[in-house]
């Protein structure tokens, strides 16, 4: 199970799309999905419902104090964050995930194995549009 990092509690109106449970079941045996955390943040979105991202590891400065690497600052990191959605649209929103979200996530995992791509900050950000009942991803890669 993907452990969670932080859960804000939410008002009646709003309810998370998915959950921990559902996102290890979705991500399966894709690349690197035992090294994900995930943090369910209670501020709304306008689209937004689900950012995956990836941090390589960076060296510690010269003056790198010795508990921030030793608890972990420095290591490589796999986040995922889920963002509330209208309790209304919820059962919507988690079925585009689960059928359209989800392999893309799995798509964007296997992307890794890419040469060079573990090297810079990746990020895929899931859209949820309820007008249109759709959902989109959109990928981004940094220095």
């Amino acid at each position: 199970m993907i452990p969670t990092r932080s859960k804000t509690k939410l008002p009646r109106h709003l309810s998370y799309p998915i959950g921990a449970e559902a996102l290890t079941e979705g991500l399966g045996i894709a690349p690197h999905s035992e090294s994900f955390s995930v943090s369910f943040l209670g501020k709304q979105q306008p689209h937004t419902v689900l950012v995956a991202e990836y941090k390589p590891s960076n060296k510690p400065g010269y003056g790198g104090m010795n508990f921030l690497v030793e608890s972990g600052w420095y290591s490589e990191k796999w986040r995922l964050t889920v963002y509330p959605v209208a309790r209304a649209v919820r059962h919507l929103a988690n079925r585009l995930i689960r059928e359209r979200g989800l392999p893309l996530l799995v798509q964007w995992l296997r992307s890794s194995e890419r040469a060079g791509w573990l090297t810079r900050n990746q990020r895929i950000e899931l859209q949820f549009n309820p007008a249109e009942e759709t959902l989109s991803a959109e990928e981004n890669s940094g220095v």
